[in-house]
């Protein structure tokens, strides 16, 4: 196989108009937190429907964010639900909180977390928060979780543009968070941001702040605070990709729509369930296969780069947490295949080529 001409599992979609307001900022021969960090802010309220926005040096930092929040809010509450199948990340903002993971299973026919288990082995007196992954940007089961009266985080890291019943998932839950990594669906190249709304939004700013006034530390002795940095560098980029979503989540469902014709007709393929009601943003396309390893072998042959996995089976790495039967059994059934925007034609003809060589010799 030639790696140079390997095609990339994923890839940021970033044109050079893009970067056209650093020509500004050399102007103003400032880069810190300024009036793009702000445009972004409000850009990202208009979106949410929500008015607390804090930016963030990574949506890890987002997560502490609202977690440290909830422990203030909720101090005898210490545990926290979320899916076996989950980013490390998400596991390091809940371990630094000094709270409890608790792992839900996931779904039968998906990598979202399951509501049932969450009801039957996970809630108890002592759960602070659910936290919603959206695995691959397919909506978790909100309309069932926001019964629980459980605060939720949004986690959109994956699943900024996804929504339920037309409503954004960025807009759901108590809080939610993005993540600006370089693949997300929207870049600064680095970054997150926490969202909420205006009652939450002056504590959880205090806490992010790089310093306080000099006024409150004599007033309250010395509070140590997370210390967020987040340039008018950075949020100048995520600014316009955040202009450009709906055409990135169009350019993915275009290319999500020929992937499930090719796959459609083998009745070995399953795809992962929607929600009712439920939009996905497509950030990642995959499919159940029991021949998922021989097909990634395939597709990495002929220069694709198809992936086993979107995530970390974390429960592996806690081998004292309840069992997953679900996560278990589906662990090595996922083949993931690019669908960024920034694939050209005779890349996405390439991946279809290959998928169906594949998918005769499987």
């Amino acid at each position: 196989m030639n790696t140079n001409k390997i095609i990339q599992h994923s890839s940021s979609t970033v044109s050079a108009v893009e970067f056209d307001y650093i020509k500004a900022l050399a102007k103003r021969n400032y880069v810190g937190h300024g009036i793009n960090c702000l445009a972004l802010k409000k850009a990202l309220a208009e979106y949410s429907k929500k008015t607390g926005i804090v930016l963030t040096h990574n949506g890890q930092a987002a997560v502490e964010l609202a977690l440290q929040r909830l422990k203030i809010l909720y101090p005898k509450k210490n545990e926290v639900i979320v899916s076996g199948y989950v980013c490390p990340a998400v596991i390091n903002a809940i371990l630094s909180c000094s709270l409890k993971p608790i792992f839900a299973d996931i779904e039968v026919n998906s990598f979202n977390i399951r509501v049932e288990d969450i009801l039957n082995s996970c809630l108890s007196s002592k759960t602070l928060a659910i936290i919603c992954t959206n695995t691959g940007g397919f909506p978790d089961d909100y309309i069932s979780l926001l019964k629980l009266k459980i605060p939720i985080i949004s986690d959109c890291a994956q699943a900024i543009g996804s929504s339920i019943n037309n409503f954004p998932l960025i807009s759901l839950g108590m809080m939610s968070i993005v993540s600006f990594g370089p693949t997300k669906m929207i870049t600064a190249g680095c970054g997150g941001a926490l969202i909420c709304e205006k009652n939450n939004y002056e504590s959880i700013e205090k806490a992010a702040s790089p310093e306080l006034s000099v006024k409150e530390y004599f007033k309250n002795g010395f509070l140590p605070t997370i210390g967020q940095h987040f340039s008018d560098l950075n949020a100048g980029l995520a600014f316009s990709q955040l202009g450009r979503l709906n055409e990135f989540i169009k350019k993915r469902h275009i290319i999500a729509m020929k992937y499930y014709e090719i796959l459609k007709p083998f009745i070995k393929i399953k795809f992962p369930e929607i929600v009712k009601e439920g939009k996905p943003n497509y950030f990642r396309f995959y499919f159940i296969s029991e021949n998922a390893p021989f097909l990634i072998k395939i597709l990495r042959q002929n220069g694709i780069d198809a992936r086993s996995s979107i995530a970390h089976v974390i429960i592996d790495y806690f081998p004292k947490t309840n069992k997953c039967v679900n996560l278990k059994r589906m662990a090595n059934k996922m083949v993931s295949l690019p669908i960024y925007p920034g694939l050209s034609n005779l890349n996405i003809n390439q991946i279809l080529q290959t998928l169906q060589l594949s998918l005769r010799k499987g």
